[in-house]
């Protein structure tokens, strides 16, 4: 976990009903939109966000429960790498 992670699934969780593109959370953070892209990509492979790829070409993202477990303190330190 970087420390942009945890800023990616607090945003995420506090906006929980909403799902975000790219640019709409890396502007919201704020973060590098290139940084962000990469971080979301390895937090989807490790199941701590959701990913939602419509026919609009932008994929929309969301917290999974594994992300809300992980801000919760209920995943074990080894289950998160």
């Amino acid at each position: 976990m970087k420390p942009a992670d945890e800023s990616i699934l607090r945003f995420l969780r506090r906006y929980d009903e909403l799902e975000f593109t790219t640019g709409n959370l890396a502007r919201n953070i704020p973060l590098d939109r290139s940084y962000a892209s990469s971080r979301l990509s390895v937090l989807a492979k490790k199941g701590f966000v959701e990913k939602d790829e419509p026919d609009t070409g932008y994929p929309f993202y969301s917290i999974s429960s594994r992300g809300v477990a992980f801000l919760d303190g209920d995943l074990d330190p080894d289950d998160i790498n």
